[in-house]
């Protein structure tokens, strides 16, 4: 059986586009690299904080949060050819190697390194709705309502990824 790497972390890249706060207690954050003064700091000690928030609220909810992202890409076909994999192998062999990479994946070391590359990559002028979206989620009362809310947000990530992407290939 041929497997490509699904990734589940690359998506949570995308919170670099946006920003935000959250009362939950992260580790320290970074400074912000590319920019410099207190406003910008804070705001990536605030992109860290959501970032690490998300990645442990998806931890928490793994049962439910894996087998709805691996549908989200199965749909978009992200990474493509993974809807063919979905054909050939099974819905469940995928959900099964997402559950592998994500047990690394979501550690706190790996959710630490992800979160900083968020913040090392953060840009205040691309928010396009996404922090409140985020902090929205986060509020969900118990895991099935958060996996219903923060899919939809993680394809509008996407989304916003893509088109960010597109305008500066131009």
């Amino acid at each position: 059986m041929s497997r490509a790497r699904i990734s589940f972390v690359a998506p949570l890249l995308v919170l670099a586009a946006c920003g935000g706060s959250t009362k939950e207690a992260a580790a320290p954050a970074p400074a912000v690299t590319a920019q410099s003064g207190p406003e910008v700091r804070a705001e990536g000690s605030q992109v860290y904080d959501l970032c690490v928030s998300m990645f442990r609220r998806d931890r928490d909810c793994t049962s439910a949060y894996i087998p709805a992202l691996v549908d989200l890409r199965i749909s978009l076909d992200r990474p493509p050819g993974i809807a063919q994999s979905a054909r050939d192998e099974g819905r469940d062999a995928l959900i099964s190697q997402a559950l592998q990479e994500w047990s690394a994946d979501s550690t706190d070391a790996s959710i630490d390194t992800v979160c900083r590359n968020v913040v090392d990559g953060y840009d205040p002028a691309h928010d396009d709705g996404l922090r409140a979206g985020v902090e929205a989620c986060l509020a969900a009362a118990d895991c099935n309502a958060y996996v219903a809310c923060i899919i939809p947000v993680t394809q509008h990530m996407w989304e916003a990824r893509d088109a960010k992407q597109a305008k500066q290939a131009k």
